[in-house]
């Protein structure tokens, strides 16, 4: 979890460890913190992409609000794949469980590909609503300046 809190200033990090399971003191910390944990318990006992793709999605969607690097804002998931095969590869030192840590080695790059669509689409409608926006306020001036110029003129 500390991958995703690395991601916001320094100043900011202990508020939002500080609070993160309080939905209304702390509701980006809350969603981090659950999104993350939920999405850490569900890779660890091996479900699948499509099972996965919304907790996912809500954390994407909290860390895409950030204007840093995209692999800053999926490194966590580098970070989860480290820490599932340090998991498995202690509770299953047999040759036999292999195929199980290649399983959950391939959903972790199903899930990382995942991560950089969901990323891409979120950065793209915040870009979208930022210039819905500049065309309304660039309407509104122009709007203004009109109006001020017929003023004028009568």
């Amino acid at each position: 979890m500390a991958g995703v809190f690395a991601l916001y200033p320094m100043e900011a990090q202990p508020l939002l460890k500080k609070r993160k399971k309080d939905t209304f003191l702390n509701p980006l910390g809350h969603t981090l913190a659950s999104g993350i944990e939920a999405l850490y318990d569900e890779l660890l006992h091996g479900t699948s992409a499509e099972k996965v793709a919304p907790l996912l999605a809500q954390v994407i969607k909290a860390t895409s609000l950030q204007d840093g690097l995209p692999s800053k804002a999926l490194n966590f998931l580098f970070l989860f794949k480290k820490a599932l095969r340090g998991q498995l590869t202690e509770e299953h030192l047999l040759e036999s469980c292999r195929e199980e840590l290649d399983q959950v080695e391939h959903l972790m790059d199903q899930l990382i590909r995942m991560a950089i669509d969901i990323l891409v689409k979120n950065r793209e409608e915040i870009y979208q609503l930022k210039v819905d926006e500049m065309e309304r306020k660039t309407f509104s001036l122009i709007k203004l300046v009109n109006a001020q110029a017929i003023n004028e003129t009568s």
